[in-house]
């Protein structure tokens, strides 16, 4: 299949579409190998490129360039690649968890997952300051592909695209069955086949018009983060302090019971519209400005993630203060 792909970025959207298609009849266990065996080799691949960037890289300019800004440069950018990664990644941190071994320590799951995410990117993010160095114009183009693909010699083109493609797919594996999931979560019972289906028609209608409409693949990508990271953000953020304020001891299997007398978290829910909609307030993008969005946030969008991400912890601390709960039984 990859041999008829070629590199740009129209090419690996429909490809990688095309294979996360396919895993779709796959079982559990199946796809947990698939997911295994693609992370260890795109991950490998990956180094191999880094490596041709260590080559490459003109090394005077890199020890040359001026100290950026933490506040204004360096945070915004961590925003912009948490919203992409760790921040999306928690859609479908349910369905990951089935795959974890019940044995398993909660120290090491956390430390494991939080390394493993956290070291890759840091290496990433060094890694696209020396591609930088070999292609000045990076940060501008609209197509950040095409120019890492010209960073790289001719001839390793395919395994190239193996690793942009290809790194997709191992996340679409677990995401496409926590869909099912995440709907059950607000009342829509389907079956795996229907939500598989109908978030796969979702899929393709965006990266149709993302890929050969809109003609701007960077900035439609930036927006996409942007909006859903601050949605993200707090939402994450509210089953952090939940847990650490009530779940010590684990979710009590009662009140996940259909017959109930706890529906909803409202605390949890109240803080989440509160923080999205500050979140909101102090973005900026090509869509609109918010009403905050001034000074440092004026053109740092990103740091409304952030925004929102304090913000539900504080409402929901504040909930906790004046609520006063008796016990974790009564929160959904």
């Amino acid at each position: 299949m990859y041999a008829n792909c070629g590199s740009s970025t129209h090419q690996k959207g429909v490809c990688s579409q095309a294979t996360s298609f396919r895993a779709w009849w796959l079982t559990e266990e199946t796809l947990a190998k698939i997911q295994t065996w693609l992370s260890w080799i795109f991950g490998l691949l990956t180094l191999v490129i880094l490596g041709f960037f260590l080559i490459r890289a003109n090394w005077d300019v890199a020890m040359r360039m001026p100290a950026g800004n933490w506040l204004t440069g360096w945070l915004p950018a961590v925003a912009f690649i948490a919203a992409g990664s760790s921040i999306s990644w928690s859609m479908a941190a349910a369905d990951w968890g089935a795959y974890v071994n019940p044995q398993t320590k909660p120290a090491a799951t956390f430390w494991n997952t939080t390394l493993g995410l956290a070291i890759p990117l840091f290496v990433l993010m060094a890694g696209g300051i020396l591609l930088s160095t070999i292609s000045p114009h990076l940060a501008s183009a609209s197509d950040p592909y095409q120019v890492m693909y010209e960073a790289v010699p001719a001839w390793f083109g395919a395994l190239y695209f193996l690793v942009a493609a290809g790194g997709l797919i191992p996340q679409c594996l677990v995401s496409f069955r926590s869909a099912r999931i995440n709907l059950a979560t607000v009342g829509i019972k389907v079956s795996q086949r229907t939500s598989l289906t109908l978030h796969g028609i979702i899929i393709v209608v965006i990266s149709v018009y993302v890929l050969f409409i809109s003609g701007d693949f960077l900035g439609n990508f930036e927006l996409f983060l942007n909006f859903l990271g601050i949605c993200l953000a707090s939402w994450v953020a509210i089953f952090l302090v939940d847990s650490v304020l009530y779940r010590q001891r684990g979710y009590d299997i009662n009140l996940m019971r259909a017959d109930s007398q706890v529906h909803y978290n409202w605390p949890g829910i109240i803080s989440w519209v509160i923080a999205t909609i500050t979140g909101f307030l102090f973005t900026s993008n090509s869509l609109y400005r918010g009403l905050f969005a001034r000074g440092i946030f004026a053109d740092n969008s990103s740091l409304a993630v952030f925004m929102a991400g304090l913000v539900a912890i504080i409402v929901m601390g504040l909930f906790a203060i004046i609520s006063k709960p008796k016990g974790a039984a009564s929160h959904g």
